[in-house]
């Protein structure tokens, strides 16, 4: 309905995320005319659904010898390693400046995934990582800090090593995940570049597959630049703006900096657009606090009908406020008939007209302006889900709104 709209009219570079190749294969003959085209789907076969499209194959140490590169590339993985255990909070914070160096130390040797994959399995493999991090000047402190990391107690280590693992090696298993990381010399990925010729990345995840990590570290990559690109800028926005259409996500990965998307990306010509199946579904992934702070970000929410949750319906139906109403009254006795008029107070929409919209039909609510119902352009029958609900986030300047 508003997904293909969207990719197919956005003059400038495109992020698409999704569980299917359907989005590509509905708009990647438009896009290709925009610009270059490129399909990451690390554990999901996609050739004959994107043609002749070429499927990317990313490097994930590519830029680590940058700390600052390096230390954003383990907050994602480490965001979707496995969690549970007791203080995994803590161990999460290890694993992340743990991560960090390896990455570093990998880019600094020329390491490729093998080697990587080896580390993360196995903190003994590790301490190769070590002597790579100290024998280097700018990055002998994180040397020293990875080998106090590892001389902890067993414990300790094998909690922290337990959380790389499940992030990096455990995906690193899957021969498909370790060819998509193992890009030839020709085949590295410029980001700066591709965003700078209006490309368009889709980006297919397997909501039961391990490679979560893998594909929130590549989106996460190409909206830090972007960023970057955009602080650079005149007046410090991204030109052509980006567009971050993320469908399925709370299927696919957990990004740590989506909360941030949503609330300043828009002031640097960066829009993010989530679609998410139900409010529940993203308490679930994000928790109450930071999914409800994505909901209230996004300037622009596009709902349709089959919402179920009372919270959300309830919230909705009183985000819209109440009308006057003028009723007439008609009391009928021995004498002449007599008129009253009476005005109440009453919902614009109750909670059972939000639940009962139309197929074909949504709701869209935009900060500082009046809700509308509109009709939906019916681009694909597949694309139509009763019951789902889309978050549009700050509209970018110099883009179009939805």
């Amino acid at each position: 309905f508003f997904i293909i709209p969207i990719v197919l009219s956005w003059a400038g570079p495109v992020v698409v995320t999704s569980v299917r190749a359907e989005l590509a294969a509905a708009t990647l003959a438009v896009r290709r005319a925009r610009g270059p085209v490129a399909v990451f789907a690390p554990t999901t076969p996609v050739g004959g659904a994107v043609g002749g499209t070429g499927v990317l194959r990313w490097s994930l140490i590519d830029g680590c010898a940058d700390p600052t590169v390096a230390l954003r590339r383990a907050r994602a993985l480490v965001a979707n390693a496995a969690a549970g255990t007791e203080n995994s909070d803590f161990w999460q914070a290890n694993a992340h400046s743990a991560l960090a160096a390896l990455l570093c130390a990998a880019a600094l040797s020329g390491a490729g995934v093998d080697e990587l994959a080896r580390w993360c399995a196995d903190p003994g493999q590790a301490r190769t990582a070590v002597t790579i991090l100290k024998s280097s000047a700018p990055s002998a402190a994180w040397g020293v800090q990875l080998e106090g990391q590892l001389g902890g107690d067993e414990r300790t280590v094998s909690n922290i090593w337990a959380t790389i693992n499940s992030c990096v090696a455990l995906p690193l298993m899957d021969p498909a995940v370790r060819s998509a990381l193992s890009p030839s010399p020709d085949e590295r990925l410029d980001i700066g570049s591709f965003l700078a010729a209006s490309g368009t990345l889709y980006i297919v995840g397997d909501a039961t597959a391990a490679s979560a990590p893998i594909v929130a570290a590549l989106v996460e990559e190409v909206y830090a630049v972007a960023q970057e690109r955009a602080n650079a800028s005149p007046a410090n926005r991204l030109v052509p703006p980006l567009a971050l259409v993320l469908d399925e996500l709370n299927n696919i990965a957990e990004l740590p900096s989506l909360p941030t998307m949503m609330s300043a990306g828009g002031g640097s010509n960066i829009l993010t657009c989530v679609v998410e199946q139900s409010r529940a579904q993203s308490e679930s992934r994000w928790g109450a606090r930071v999914a409800a702070s994505i909901w209230d970000s996004a300037t622009v929410k596009v709902l349709l009908g089959g919402i179920t949750r009372q919270a959300t319906l309830t919230e909705v139906s009183a985000a819209l406020g109440e009308r006057t109403v003028r009723r007439a009254t008609t009391s009928v006795g021995r004498g002449p008939a007599s008129t009253s008029l009476a005005e109440t107070r009453e919902a614009v929409l109750t909670a059972g007209q939000v639940h009962a919209l139309a197929r074909g039909r949504a709701l869209v609510i935009k900060a500082g302006a009046p809700a509308v119902i509109m009709d939906c352009l019916d681009t694909s029958a597949r694309s139509a889900r009763a019951g789902r609900s889309s978050q549009l986030g700050r509209r970018a300047p110099g883009g179009r709104g939805r």
